[in-house]
């Protein structure tokens, strides 16, 4: 496992995103005054494609921590490969929207970002990526570890 940045507190209310839409207000509900441990425990209580995609409904600010929770899961050596598979492909997406949106706020994690693009670069094959359904996730991942060192 990647070492992680050290946080002082959980993400305030503030944090999150506050537009009223059903998903911001189930993903404030269900992660608000939580921790990463509790994060990373929904991967395995729950679909995880459908936990990976909460962290579209939370502000950057709030995903900068939380996101912490798909990473322990993509690095678990005893995880169900095709739901990791399906974590591993969705991930990236969203940590470019987060990352096009409010770069300043991703650079609180850029080091530890960077190191976590490589390993997904590098361990790209343990996740059996179904290319015609999902494309070159390998080089989504390069394009972002690119940006990622621009921030």
């Amino acid at each position: 496992m990647l070492s992680e940045p050290n946080f002082k507190t959980l993400p305030s209310e503030d944090d999150f995103y506050h537009n009223g839409d059903c998903d911001e207000r189930y993903a404030i509900k269900t992660y608000y005054g939580k921790d990463i441990d509790f994060a990373q425990q929904q991967y395995y209580k729950y679909t995880p494609l459908g936990v990976v995609q909460d962290l579209i409904f939370i502000g950057t600010k709030a995903f900068r921590y939380y996101i912490f929770g798909a990473f322990r899961y993509l690095q678990d050596d005893n995880i169900d490969k095709d739901d990791a598979s399906e974590v591993y492909c969705a991930l990236v997406d969203i940590l470019a929207k987060h990352l096009r949106e409010h770069s300043e706020d991703m650079q609180y994690i850029a080091d530890y970002l960077l190191k976590f693009l490589n390993w997904a670069i590098e361990n790209y094959d343990k996740f059996n990526v179904d290319e015609e359904i999902y494309g070159d996730i390998r080089e989504k991942y390069i394009e972002l570890a690119k940006k990622v060192k621009e921030i």
